[in-house]
């Protein structure tokens, strides 16, 4: 059996770590407005909200931002919806690596959906929130890292919402219990990395349903908006730059919401951990922006005045598109540097070795300088702690064995002193 040291820092653990950088995603969050027909939205009908030139704009804008994820609200639940965009929008001009992931709607005939691109993210796994109106809907991935053959690899969790619409009590309460009921699944999850995006059609920071995920009382779930600007937002022109509603000044065309630009419904937010990066997934705040705006366009439209902020060609898309504008934000990708000798030595012991791949035991060789009382920790690669137990050791050269009866994967073994000094090396069974 071959011998491998393994010596790495894990982010679960450290605050003074370091990171190779790993690459980025590009998430793209947009209201398509009625991506389908169907008979209960009369006024969106293939004349005034024609699909044929829907995909024609949003095939420009698509090859224009080239998101690594899209989250979208407002497309229809048949799959037939999702593969129409799957395959002539995204899937176009020889590329093929745009996929899907279908998820659990609620009775309404619109929903929520995620499209990702197949070279830079895996699917893991998914979870929904039932709502009165329309379901959150959750999409776990890993980051296709070089060193996932090792067991490496970056989780992030992309939720999607589109809460209710419309200015009366009613409706703010009912997007009051569909973010409560976010929050309350996610402090059952536990803390991670994830990224909530959607329409909150919220207007203010207080209004409850956004306040929600924005002031949760737990701050280990709390969503921070990346470019905090957070206040009362409709019909405020200080909020000029961020407002997302709507394109069209006028309220002539059936399908389309009028009234210009005044107010902020469309979001990007991150979790504790995606702000400062903790584990691995870290937003680039400065890279967050509304697609199209420019900040001149208070109770205006996305095409007058004269924008100058995209291409022609993007700022008409985005007039034919839809009556919401994307956000589009970019997310670094870090993976652990190895520790060095240096970062051991500093613990005060050495793990010397870990026998890899493990069987039904784990070997390790500890050689401490001091008599030391240390505790071994075994975490999944997600976080999660399996077992504990101590061990006491005089200063010296030590081989050990331990049972280990888990399943095939990667894990984490921290090894802590009194001092509260820690090791981490990475399992492979």
């Amino acid at each position: 059996m071959k011998k491998i040291v393994l010596y790495s820092l894990f982010v679960l653990f450290f605050n003074n770590y370091s990171h190779v950088f790993a690459g980025t995603i590009r998430l793209m969050q947009y209201n398509l407005l009625y991506y389908t027909y169907h008979a209960d939205y009369t006024d969106c009908d293939a004349t005034t909200n024609n699909l044929d030139l829907k995909d024609y704009y949003l095939k420009q804008l698509i090859q224009y931002v080239k998101p690594d994820v899209f989250c979208v609200n407002e497309i229809g639940k048949e799959e037939e919806w999702a593969n129409r965009l799957l395959n002539n929008v995204l899937n176009q001009n020889g590329i093929s690596y745009y996929a899907t992931i279908r998820p659990v709607n609620s009775w309404s005939t619109i929903g929520n959906r995620i499209f990702y691109d197949t070279r830079k993210l895996t699917y893991y796994n998914a979870f929904y929130v039932p709502t009165s109106v329309i379901n959150i809907n959750a999409f776990k991935f890993y980051f296709n890292s070089p060193d996932l053959v090792q067991g490496d690899t970056i989780f992030i969790t992309f939720i999607v919402c589109h809460l209710k619409s419309g200015s009366y009590d009613g409706n703010e309460t009912t997007r009051y219990q569909q973010t409560l009921s976010l929050m309350n699944r996610l402090e059952g999850l536990g803390k991670d990395n994830y990224v909530c995006s959607g329409d909150f059609n919220s207007y203010a920071a207080v209004d409850s349903g956004i306040a929600n995920v924005l002031y949760w009382p737990n701050p280990n779930f709390r969503f921070y908006d990346p470019i905090n600007q957070l206040g009362y937002w409709h019909e405020n022109e200080t909020y000029s730059l961020y407002h997302t509603q709507s394109t069209r000044s006028g309220y002539e065309e059936a399908c389309f919401s009028g009234g210009g630009f005044d107010d902020r419904f469309d979001f990007i937010l991150v979790s504790p951990y995606v702000y400062t990066g903790e584990k691995g997934v870290k937003s680039i705040n400065e890279s967050y922006r509304t697609l199209g705006q420019d900040g001149r366009r208070f109770n205006e439209s996305v095409i007058s005045p004269a924008n100058n902020s995209e291409p022609a060609n993007i700022i008409t898309a985005l007039y034919k598109i839809s009556d919401h504008l994307p956000i589009v934000m970019d997310f670094e990708i870090k993976t652990d540097v190895p520790s060095s000798i240096n970062d051991q030595l500093r613990a005060g012991f050495f793990i010397d070795n870990v026998v890899n791949p493990i069987r039904d035991k784990i070997e390790i060789i500890v050689n401490a300088s001091v008599d030391e009382n240390l505790t071994f920790q075994i975490f999944t690669i997600e976080g999660k702690l399996l077992t504990q137990f101590t061990k006491t050791f005089p200063a010296g050269i030590h081989r050990f064995e331990n049972a280990f009866n888990y399943s095939a994967g990667a894990y984490i073994l921290r090894v802590v002193n009194a001092k509260n000094q820690s090791v981490v090396v990475k399992l492979i069974k």
